[in-house]
């Protein structure tokens, strides 16, 4: 124990002094440097269908291990120890630990926020970025009334409003070494930082345990467990019968950007929701997890005739679409205006609940798209994150 502690305060002091000169792995408490000791694990348990993290429990403490925060981004060690007991006197290797249950949070997306709503939690969060695109109507309420700060947007975080709200722990995202190195000026003041990488799971319901992880922190990993089974069962039986209807249609996705049509690849998020709604995808047998970038010419090539077209950007009727672009107006789905976008719940600030509830709820989401491809199988179904775009705007 004494060694433990040591090793505590002699960490702390170089994170301090170095700053961004730190290690990988460290803020908080952290414990220290050791070998790997074997034979001490109690229990692992191990997601059902995320594969960006790992859990172990020993001694009374729980393990998180995110091996890749960032596409190839450096592992990261999670020690929760109750706040009751003392540190363990156990062998991780430059963990981050975390007291747990954390009173004072900080989140730096809004879909965790979404998932702590979830997990019963919310009202420990005493700091969140990008406020304005908060969704759900009572977390905007309690920002107004002051008792969540705004610290600024994700996309530039500075360390002193953060630093100044005292969290217990700060949840938050890097996607390369530039947000990185902010995130560690933050560890390096001794608070813990726990970087989530739920973006990175290819599964939508991969993605959505990721509330598990988050549910170690509170205790509510058995709730969140509960949450997974119960969508994960309905995800599973609709897609069963999406796909046992006797013809597919085909389905577009996404928008050109600057000139490049960034396709989802194959192996993505977005590619594996529209399989499983009974639907045949263009590029569905590219490898690729992330976008492929093809040219106009290209998608036009392959997807010109295809039945529908979904997630159309910020485009609201087909009319803009084809103000933009009228070669839009060649491609079949557009024709026979089956162009689908996931922006019916947008907030007052421009949040969209598709990315902020959508991923703890794949189920609804499927259920949307199995709606549109097959609506005989969900004759009564109003769509929740979709809405089919009109040929005009409305205003």
């Amino acid at each position: 124990m004494d060694h433990l502690r040591t090793g505590l305060l002699v960490a702390l002091a170089a994170l301090v002094a170095s700053a961004l000169a730190v290690g990988a792995s460290t803020g908080g408490d952290v414990a220290s440097p050791a070998p790997e000791s074997a034979g001490r694990t109690e229990r692992t348990a191990p997601p059902d269908y995320a594969r960006g993290f790992t859990v172990s429990e020993r001694d009374g403490t729980t393990l998180l291990t995110v091996p890749h925060p960032w596409k190839g981004g450096p592992e990261q060690r999670y020690l929760l120890v109750p706040r009751d007991k003392p540190l363990p006197d156990i062998d991780v290797q430059d963990a981050t630990v975390v007291r747990t249950p954390p009173t004072r949070v900080v989140s730096l997306s809004t879909l965790y926020t979404a998932a702590l709503h979830r997990l019963g939690v919310a009202d420990r969060i005493v700091g969140q970025a990008d406020t304005n695109l908060l969704y759900n109507s009572e977390l905007r309420n309690r920002v107004q009334r002051g008792e969540i700060d705004s610290v600024g947007p994700s996309s530039s975080i500075q360390p002193e409003p953060i630093m100044a709200l005292e969290p217990d722990v700060v949840f938050a995202y890097a996607v390369g070494d530039a947000a990185y190195d902010t995130l560690r000026r933050i560890r390096a003041t001794g608070v813990p930082v726990v970087l989530l990488a739920g973006y990175l799971e290819q599964h939508p319901l991969g993605r959505a345990e990721w509330l598990r992880f988050l549910g170690y922190f509170f205790g509510k990993e058995e709730a969140a467990g509960q949450h997974i089974r119960r969508i994960a069962a309905r995800y599973t039986t609709l897609s069963r019968r999406a796909n046992r209807e006797g013809e597919a249609p085909s389905v577009l996705a996404n928008i050109p950007y600057q000139g490049t049509w960034y396709a989802p690849g194959g192996g993505s998020y977005l590619a594996h929701l529209l399989t499983d709604a009974g639907a045949l995808y263009p590029w569905r047998d590219t490898p690729s997890a992330g976008s492929l970038p093809l040219t106009f010419e290209a998608v036009y090539e392959k997807a010109l005739g295809t039945d529908f077209w979904v997630h159309v950007g910020s485009f609201r009727s087909i009319s803009g679409l084809l103000d933009t672009d009228p070669r839009y107006g060649r491609f079949r789905a557009v024709r026979e205006g089956r162009v689908y976008n996931n922006d019916a719940r947008i907030g007052p600030g421009g949040g969209n609940d598709f990315y902020e509830s959508g991923f703890l709820h794949p189920e609804r989401i499927l259920a949307d798209l199995v709606t549109i491809f097959h609506p005989e199988l969900l004759p009564h179904r109003d769509l929740f994150y979709y809405r089919q775009l009109p040929r005009e705007d409305d205003d």
